[in-house]
C-alpha cells in the first residue's frame, strides 16, 4: 500500500516532529551562516606555462574575435557620424534648394 502523502514524513524524521511539514524540514533562517566555510570554495591552480601554450595554439581564435570586436567599435562609430551629418546635410541642401527659388 503506497504511504499517504499529507502524512509521509520523508522516512527517517518521527511523525509528528513540528519542524518537519509534508516531508520537508523547516529551518530558522537565523541559523544559516553568512558565508560560507573557507575549505568549501573552488580553487583551480592554474599552470602558467601549460596555459600560455593553450593560448598560444588558439592564437587565431583569439585574434578573429579581438578583430571583430574592433571592427565592429568603428563600424558603429562611422555610422553614429554618419545618421550625424545626414540631418544637417538634409537641412544645408533643402536651405540651398529654397533660395535658389
Amino acid at each position: 500500500m503506497p504511504a499517504d502523502p499529507a502524512t509521509d514524513t520523508g522516512g527517517d524524521t518521527p511523525a509528528g516532529d513540528p519542524g518537519v511539514i509534508g516531508g520537508l524540514t523547516l529551518i530558522d533562517a537565523a541559523t544559516i551562516a553568512d558565508e560560507p566555510a573557507p575549505d568549501t570554495f573552488y580553487r583551480h591552480r592554474v599552470q602558467l606555462f601549460p596555459a600560455l601554450r593553450e593560448m598560444w595554439r588558439r592564437r587565431e581564435i583569439i585574434f578573429a574575435l579581438a578583430e571583430r570586436d574592433i571592427r565592429a567599435s568603428y563600424k558603429q562609430a562611422a555610422l553614429g557620424m554618419f545618421w550625424l551629418s545626414f540631418p544637417l546635410s538634409c537641412r544645408s541642401y533643402s536651405s540651398l534648394s529654397s533660395s535658389a527659388t
